[in-house]
């Protein structure tokens, strides 16, 4: 929670510069000098995380009475006379919010100062000798990862220590080898193991040991949803010391990145070779060191961006050429005719790494959009791919067929259930089967009569439109007769009524017009207090927004403590409320609320050991990512699952078609 302020920060100032009084302060004090101190400023809260050092992203010296002088990138130091300051990028504020900050008000941010001075000139490491000039030098001449003679045998190769003690299971260690092995035979590939074993960490383990034993020049991409990045960057940031960019947030956040993150200036380099020698003129670089500029003349190791940003900086990012690309989630792309898939394709990388817990979602056309993105080549025709791999007219694969497949995917696609290498506590799922309440009878016979006409006129193309609305209806019913237009007034309206009727008060107890409006909520407001006696945790998924909503309200009158992320909730917010909720108390943290597909990608939630799906999603392996928030690496608890389903409707329907997919 912040801190409640009067503040008023001038611009181009940070948060800390910044004038506040607390709120019991300000009231206490004289009327004017109130007056006063709001006519500088306006009401905010301030975020204690504000005033915390993010990174520094940029530094330059300046003559103590004198203007600024050119941007060096460098800092610590310099020539007599010359004082320094830092762009500071604040934590939980956006690239727009960086300041320049003196490097005696930083005396407290030692730590990312050095850090800064250490990974900005991003080959300062070569003048030190740190790798090998030859090394490099050949790596570089030889033209690219099929020429890597260091990296061939796979088997025997030792890999590079991470940071922070962090250690791969042994299964792990065999994905790197397996990823570094067709890195070094120029194949692409798919690492599809299943969800929660760690494919964010194995990638960036692949990435480290190409950067550290394979001298990769880089840069590397990233590219995967937006609510995963701030996980993303973490697990870069805590695995190895690369430098990693997220490139994201609104125009003018994009264009303090490109201006300060981006392009490498050789001249900084040369500039800092001067200072750190005897001589004051510029030094001469090694080749190695220039040729090694000319590979990859960016400031970063790597790039993380959404797919979002892809389609939107697709003509810039095509000017990159990236040594590898990483895609997460990777059955984005499996529109052979979309936008994203047509931008990933257009970019320039030496190797690429597709992410997916589920490659084949529906059907085997699926499969082949990935290989056909691999491999256009080889892979290029889909009709003959079904004709190979499936039985007639679409039908069942023979065994024969099944055999083919598998000898064809060996050695682009590795695939590990969690019961073949780790041994994770039992998950439980139970289906819960809930009645519809007596009034949501009455409202859902009233939408299915109006619309019966659509269902059984034999489905003409015409029809379709009225077809779709009414089974979007009827599921939203289901779930809550308020998110239908119209029934939360007449719901309220009736309870008014009745209540009126019997002699009592016209004002309606909101708690229970909302609890007993729904059969689902009936249920859950037996289940969840329960829960919250026995000390657990809960995920609560559903595909609609405005059940988030309903719920939300439910928790507010309940006065319990929750998060909630859906489509709308900012990059920057993500990883705080996951933290928030993993870090945080039982008493604290009781519920996070998510919409099945915005929360149930790429998140790491093992703090919670219950999920609710409140409805199911069409698509069965979307309720299965969201089953894997919690049951995954790192979960001790035994995970249990309730699937809510609505007896006797189209919902049961639903589930029925949707559970033959698994």
């Amino acid at each position: 929670m912040g801190k409640q302020a009067y503040a008023s920060p001038a611009a181009g100032m940070s948060y800390r510069d910044a004038g506040w009084l607390a709120r019991d302060k300000l009231e206490g004090a004289r009327i004017q000098l109130a007056r006063n101190f709001l006519a500088k400023g306006e009401e905010i809260n301030i975020e204690e995380e504000w005033l915390v050092v993010d990174r520094v992203v940029a530094g330059r010296s300046f003559k103590s009475r004198s203007r600024p002088g050119a941007s060096l990138g460098l800092g610590g130091g310099g020539a007599v006379g010359l004082r320094w300051e830092f762009l500071v990028k604040w934590r939980g504020l956006e690239y727009s919010d960086a300041t320049w900050e003196r490097e005696e008000d930083l005396q407290g941010d030692q730590e990312h100062i050095a850090r800064f001075q250490r990974i900005r000139p991003r080959t300062a490491a070569d003048l030190e000798g740190a790798v090998p000039e030859g090394k490099r030098a050949a790596c570089l001449k030889a033209g690219g990862p099929g020429h890597m003679t260091q990296l061939r045998d796979v088997q025997a190769l030792q890999l590079p220590s991470f940071c922070n003690g962090r250690k791969l299971r042994s299964y792990q260690e065999e994905a790197v080898r397996w990823m570094v092995s067709n890195y070094v035979a120029g194949r692409n590939c798919i690492l599809g193991d299943e969800m929660g074993l760690g494919k964010t960490a194995q990638s960036v383990s692949c990435l480290e040991t190409l950067r550290q034993l394979g001298y990769v020049p880089g840069p590397f991409l990233l590219v995967a949803p937006l609510t995963t990045l701030g996980h993303w960057q973490r697990e870069i940031q805590t695995w190895t010391d690369m430098n990693v960019v997220l490139y994201a947030g609104s125009r003018a956040d994009r264009q303090v990145i490109l201006e300060h993150e981006f392009k490498f200036d050789p001249d900084t380099l040369a500039a800092m070779a001067a200072r750190a020698g005897a001589s004051s003129r510029p030094a001469k670089l090694p080749s190695h060191v220039t040729s090694g500029l000319a590979a990859n003349p960016y400031r970063f190791n790597a790039l993380l961006i959404s797919y979002e940003t892809l389609l939107k900086e697709q003509s810039m990012l095509c000017k990159i050429p990236f040594s590898a690309a990483v895609f997460d989630e990777a059955h984005k792309l499996k529109g052979a005719t979309s936008s994203t898939r047509a931008a990933a394709m257009a970019l320039r990388t030496g190797w690429t790494l597709l992410l997916t817990g589920t490659p084949i979602q529906n059907h085997l056309g699926e499969l082949w959009a990935m290989l056909n993105f691999l491999d256009r080549e080889e892979y290029p025709d889909q009709d003959a791919f079904m004709e190979q791999y499936m039985g007639p007219n679409g039908g069942p694969p023979s065994m024969d067929q099944v055999n083919a497949l598998r000898g064809c995917l060996s050695g682009l696609l590795l695939r590990r259930m969690k019961e073949d290498v780790e041994t994770l506590p039992e998950k439980e799922e139970v289906v819960v089967w809930v009645e519809l309440t007596g009034e949501q009878q009455e409202f859902y016979k009233a939408i299915y009569s109006k619309q019966v006409g659509a269902l059984l006129g034999g489905g003409a193309k015409s029809d379709m439109p009225g077809m779709r609305n009414l089974a979007m209806e009827l599921r939203k019913l289901c779930c809550h007769p308020f998110l239908c237009d119209g029934l939360e007034e007449e719901s309220r309206m009736r309870r008014v009524i009745k209540q009126t009727e019997a002699g009592g008060s016209a004002t309606v107890n909101e708690l229970e017009l909302l609890v007993r409006a729904s059969g689902k909520m009936v249920l859950l407001n037996k289940l969840l207090p329960k829960l919250r006696k026995e000390g657990r945790r809960v995920l609560i998924f559903s595909q609609f927004t405005r059940v988030l909503d309903l719920l939300e309200d439910y928790f507010a009158m309940m006065a319990w403590p929750h998060e909630r992320i859906d489509g709308n909730t900012k990059g920057k917010d993500r990883q705080v409320r996951i933290d928030r909720f993993t870090n945080g108390s039982d008493e604290e943290c009781f519920i996070f609320l998510l919409s099945t597909r915005a929360g149930g990608q790429g998140i790491t939630l093992t703090a919670a050991d219950t999920a609710i799906l409140y409805d199911s999603d069409w698509n069965p392996q979307n309720d299965l990512q969201a089953m894997a928030r919690c049951h995954r690496i790192g979960q001790s608890k035994e995970v249990t699952i309730y699937r809510l389903v609505t007896k006797a409707t189209y919902e049961e329907h639903l589930f029925n078609t949707a559970s033959r997919k698994y």
